[in-house]
């Protein structure tokens, strides 16, 4: 059963359940935002929803299922801050798109882009990430970091505090084995501890995969919250490279 992400952090959780996910992230620590100034919090009447990165001063990408009955109007973008609920700059929303081949049956080019109605004010804790070229490959093994806040405990609150952990990237054949060869498209990327216990989960679908310094994916679905043999799913951030390109002139 495939199930969509909203990332967070918890240190060393069993995930009990009836095969749906648990609202976490397993693994991981205090992020420092001066190191991964990207990062935002997207807020939906006051509330942290989803997660998202910047990549240009009015504009920031996350995922289409975030997206799904939100109106623009309604989002409010929360940057500079390690602290959910104290950021350093807000922007509202003026408009999303969605990529228009988003299927929310396979969770397929779960992508999409935030117009901000202000301009974003760079500074040491307020920086666009880059971004990789069009169907530039990340190899299996490789180090990524998965960034966001999300709830502390199955039932609890999001934490206060971005948090980080580190998975390795997973071969895309290798990920279609464990999941199935059709469910995993070649716009998907997989990361996630094989062993169990280090993956994304919910809180903050949309939140950054970073490898290399590139925006690599974007937390999208998986299987539970760090289980043996279930990695994280992500969208490839590449494979959409010249739609960004199209829509932002980024």
């Amino acid at each position: 059963m495939c199930v969509v992400k909203t990332l967070s952090i918890i240190l060393f959780v069993v995930v009990i359940s009836n095969g749906l996910q648990d609202e976490r992230i397993i693994g991981g620590s205090v992020a420092d935002i001066s190191k991964y100034p990207f990062v935002v919090s997207l807020t939906k009447n006051g509330q942290h929803f989803c997660g998202g990165a910047i990549i240009g001063r009015e504009y920031v990408l996350t995922a289409a299922h975030c997206l799904l009955d939100t109106a623009p109007a309604n989002i409010t973008v929360f940057a500079g801050s390690k602290y959910r609920t104290l950021p350093r700059q807000t922007a509202l929303v003026n408009s999303t798109i969605m990529h228009k081949s988003y299927n929310d049956s396979t969770t397929d080019c779960d992508i999409a882009i935030l117009k901000l109605k202000t301009r974003l004010e760079f500074g040491r804790r307020v920086v666009p990430i880059a971004l990789p070229a069009q169907n530039e490959e990340v190899y299996g093994n490789t180090s990524a970091e998965i960034l966001g806040w999300g709830y502390i405990s199955e039932m609890g609150p999001p934490s206060s505090k971005l948090r980080r952990i580190t998975v390795p990237i997973i071969d895309r054949q290798q990920c279609r084995r464990l999941y199935s060869p059709s469910s995993i498209t070649n716009n998907m990327i997989c990361a996630g501890d094989l062993k169990g216990g280090k993956d994304s989960c919910g809180g903050d679908s949309g939140g950054p995969l970073v490898a290399n310094g590139k925006l690599t994916g974007i937390v999208s679905w998986g299987i539970g919250c760090g289980r043996k043999y279930y990695p994280g799913v992500y969208t490839q951030v590449s494979k959409f490279r010249h739609w960004i390109k199209m829509y932002t002139n980024i």
